[in-house]
């Protein structure tokens, strides 16, 4: 088959350009190393490290993540820091605006002078890995836009860090969607979409205009946040008598992937899983004995606060008024003169909006701006632990973000704990916008770790995080967790009879069940299927078990149906911008989808379910519509529907749209928000799948010898033209796995390629050039 010429061409540079990429075999002196350092790399492109200390280990992690991540290094730090107009100009001025407001560099600077001597030690051997990659390689990118990438600072490891987490905790979203809903609805109206008054008002419209700026910025280069699902079962559920775990975070699907895979082995370290370029060690993974998997906790830990602003410069309390602390910020602008930004702060935090008047303003609050932070030493502590009651004794010093984690151990155990730093609030939830010069609302501690939920060996046999509330959670963790459609179905299959195998743990992270499809079917069931065109179709889906499935033409009907209900229940009445917010487009410029995405169709149905709905009549009236729109987006033969011609993932470059140098494979998925195979649809884009999904899997069986294996749904690599750019994509697509190869004498069996880092002034192994 021929292509056209243009595509020839960008196949033809990809290649050439691969040839300057990551080099992963031979030998070569690498600075700052006490020891050499032998990296093999399997045929997946997953290397192992074998060094002699911490040290030298993450020196040479810092150095694969720069060879292989560069771009992505850097576009993370410029958008923790606000600098990226530096690199792509004025258009990424109001993301730099926003992104300025937050002061991640000012409290990453302080976390670095609270840290540990140790923990300093190993970010500093980190960062000096770091350099000496982003010395050896400039990306294509780089090229394309006219930039060179800074030196690599220790304290950049914790400004991605605490930028991660301030997006992780998007309470602060749902607060505003509420404040909105308030104003759009009435206080009477709004309680029925679980709501309740606050005590001012004040017209956030001016504050959405500049977000929406922001975003439109932030967009190309920002793709994170979503939800995971972990679980991890006893042994007398397991058909080999040994524990088995499996973890799959849900984050944006991009180009280059969220994580890199990476074996490290030293003295007392021994690791194998999904690391995060910029950070060393392992988020999600196993060490000789113990395994983890995480998900996002989804408590509260942020408020938008109301200020009563003074003529001076100050803002109300209280005890009184309390002077506003006054932050400029010089922003560099490529092709333009820099822009100065001024940014007052409250002892809450940042000011988000002054109104026009100058009365009123929203400052935002977030738990991870002030106080000491023991997360680095706890991340350190965790690769160290033995065993579930270790690592969750480890995780009591943890932060933020918080999260939940699932552990399982060589010695049989299981276990569950919610890890962070969570706020308890004076007579409030926050579930609204406080008024700052009130005691309500106003923070008095924080909850006490041992009060956060947790669970060790419990006799279900098993232990499930989904992003929904965890048992025991008390309401001060907050009430925007999401809704429980994965964890049901989760503990259903873990639950049903028989043993359970790993094969069976990769199978159930691939399931595309949909609880909430299964509840519409009874629902028109109930009160009756309505009467239309494509009598067929109609009873296709009648017949249907509610399997999400790409290939499935019932699931396609579903979905577009379902859509067309609920916009013809709320879509008029809230408005399109607001009604797009509601069904989770997100607020924040730095997301794309927000945390209550999908939370609507559980309101929905219940509504439908309590009869305050008239679902059977919506559903008469939505049928047409649906018909109408799946004719115009996959043709007018229905042998040709099918859900993933609909519902397609492109992993995200955020320069393909300028080239076609960068851009990526597209791949037909199943699934949707409620699935365990979580493929979320974007409200405003609403079949498309670039928000969250699976980025990555990991299952584990905790034998004597650790078993694994994970895929990531593109490569390993960032280097455009690389042999692992996008060489898992097709696994990850089929549902499969590769084995985890972590031990050197099986990886030695599958032929390796070899890269010997040498020390200076160590003897030279012996061995092939």
């Amino acid at each position: 088959m021929s292509h056209p010429p243009v595509i020839e061409w960008t196949r033809a540079v990809q290649k050439l350009w691969g040839r300057f990429g990551p080099r992963r075999r031979g030998r070569w002196f690498l600075e700052g190393l006490a020891d050499n350092v032998e990296v093999l790399t399997d045929q997946w492109g997953v290397p192992r490290v074998s060094a002699g200390s911490w040290e030298d280990a993450f020196l040479v992690q810092g150095y694969l993540h720069a060879r292989e991540r560069a771009f992505q290094l850097d576009m993370q730090r410029r958008i923790a820091s606000g600098r990226l107009a530096e690199a792509l100009g004025p258009a990424a001025l109001p993301a730099d605006r926003f992104l300025r407001k937050l002061g991640l560099p000012r409290r990453s600077q302080e976390l670095w002078a609270d840290l540990d001597p140790r923990s300093q030690k190993l970010l500093l051997a980190y960062a000096r890995g770091v350099n000496q990659g982003l010395a050896r390689l400039r990306p294509l990118e780089c090229w394309a836009l006219g930039v060179r990438i800074e030196p690599w600072n220790a304290i950049d490891s914790l400004l991605w860090s605490q930028m991660m987490s301030f997006d992780m905790g998007n309470n602060w979203e749902s607060e505003w969607l509420r404040w909105d809903l308030l104003r759009q609805l009435g206080a009477d109206r709004a309680q029925q979409f679980l709501l309740h008054p606050p005590g001012e008002s004040l017209d956030l419209g001016a504050l959405r205009v500049e977000y929406e700026a922001a975003r439109d910025a932030l967009q190309h280069w920002t793709q994170w946040g979503g939800g995971s699902n972990a679980w991890a079962v006893a042994p007398g559920r397991s058909a080999s008598g040994h524990p088995l775990l499996g973890s799959d975070p849900h984050l944006h699907g991009k180009s280059p992937s969220t994580f890199f895979e990476i074996a490290l082995e030293a003295p007392g370290l021994q690791l194998y899983g999904a690391s995060l370029p910029g950070i060393p060690g392992v988020i999600i993974g196993h060490s000789a004995t113990l395994s983890w998997g995480i998900t996002n906790a989804y408590v509260d830990t942020q408020d938008l606060t109301l200020e009563q602003l003074t003529p001076d410069h100050g803002y109300l309390r209280p005890g009184g008024a309390l002077p506003l602390r006054r932050r400029e910020e010089v922003i560099r602008v490529k092709g333009q003169a820099d822009v100065r930004e001024t940014v007052w702060e409250t002892e809450s935090g940042p000011l988000l909006f002054q109104d026009p008047g100058g009365r009123l303003a929203m400052s935002l609050r977030w738990s991870g701006w002030s106080g000491r932070d023991h997360t680095v030493p706890a991340w350190f502590g965790l690769f160290e632990a033995r065993g579930v009651e270790d690592a969750q004794k480890v995780l009591e010093r943890w932060n933020g973000p918080c999260l939940n984690f699932i552990l399982a151990d060589t010695a049989g155990n299981i276990g569950y704990q919610m890890a962070g730093k969570v706020p308890t609030r004076n007579g409030t939830r926050g579930i609204l916008p406080q008024s700052g010069w009130s005691e309500l609302g106003a923070w008095t501690g924080w909850i006490p770790r041992q009060q956060l939920p947790s669970q060790l060996n419990p006799e279900c046999g098993y232990v499930i995080s989904a992003n929904d509330r965890p048992p025991g959670a008390s309401p001060e963790l907050g009430g925007d967790f999401c809704d429980p459609y994965r964890a049901w179905r989760i503990a259903e299959r873990l639950s049903a009879p028989g043993a359970l195998t790993l094969d069976d743990m990769a199978r159930l992270q691939t399931d595309t069940v949909s609880q909430p499809a299964r509840q519409f079917l009874g629902l028109l069931g109930r009160d009756g299927w309505p009467q239309g065109p494509r009598p067929e179709l109609l009873l296709e889906l009648q017949q249907w078990d509610g399997d999400l499935a790409a290939g499935s033409r019932a699931a396609a009907c579903y979905q577009v149906w379902l859509w067309h209900i609920l916009n013809l229940a709320y879509g008029e009445e809230l408005g399109e911008a607001l009604f797009l917010r509601w069904c989770g487009a997100a607020s924040s410029p730095i997301s794309t989808l927000a945390g209550q995405a999908g939370r609507c169709i559980t309101f929905l149905l219940g509504q439908w379910q309590a009869a305050t709905l008239p679902g059977a009549e919506l559903a008469r009236r939505a049928w047409p519509l649906a018909l109408a729109e799946l004719s115009e987006s996959l043709g007018p033969e229905a042998s040709e529907w099918r859900w993933g011609r609909l519902h397609r993932f492109r992993p995200y470059h955020p320069m393909a749209a300028a080239s076609a140098l960068f851009g990526t494979p597209l791949l037909e998925v199943g699934g949707d928000v409620s699935t365990v195979q979580q493929t979320t649809l974007m409200p405003n884009a609403r079949w498309e799948t670039r928000a969250w999904m699976p980025s990555y899997r990991l299952v584990a069986e905790l034998a004597p010898t650790v078993q694994s294996r994970s895929v990531l749904p593109t490569g390993q690599s960032g280097w455009v033209g690389d042999q692992h750019q996008f060489d898992q994509g097709a696994l990850w697509a089929q549902g499969e796995l590769h084995p985890g190869i972590w031990d050197r004498r099986s990886l030695e069996r599958s032929r390796p390629e070899r890269l010997v880092l040498l020390a200076r002034r160590r003897p030279t192994p012996p061995g092939p050039a």
